[in-house]
């Protein structure tokens, strides 16, 4: 196949031809790329959905976790919670004394602390 080249004539046209349809074409391919990105930006906006969902999810598991510090007390089958009399023992070895109670107070707590490795 053999090629011949263009004359300025020819090559004025064409100028002109793609200079008076440059907004058509521009259009034409703008409403391509849009016709092309719908679908993908129905999926970026259902993801975007789903991280929203995980991200609430996990600020409530957040505010429902133990963390370190902690108060926590323990609740018997019998529905009552076990507590450490006048807040437990003040001198190592000494032994703590356990009690029942309906309610806890603060200085009957338990606090949560991180165990060594």
């Amino acid at each position: 196949m053999t090629t011949t080249p263009l004359t300025p004539a020819q090559i004025e046209w064409l100028t002109q031809w793609f200079a008076d349809r440059r907004g058509e074409i521009h259009a034409e391919v703008e409403q391509i790329m849009a016709d092309a990105l719908s679908p993908l930006q129905a999926q970026v906006d259902a993801l975007q959905a789903q991280v929203a969902t995980i991200q609430e999810a996990l600020t409530v598991l957040d505010g429902a976790a133990l963390k370190v510090g902690d108060p926590i007390a323990l609740r018997a089958a019998s529905g009552k919670l076990v507590c450490a009399e006048e807040g437990g023992p003040k001198i190592d070895e000494d032994p703590f004394t356990f009690v029942a109670r309906s309610t806890v107070g603060a200085w009957e707590s338990f606090g949560t602390e991180r165990g060594q490795r």
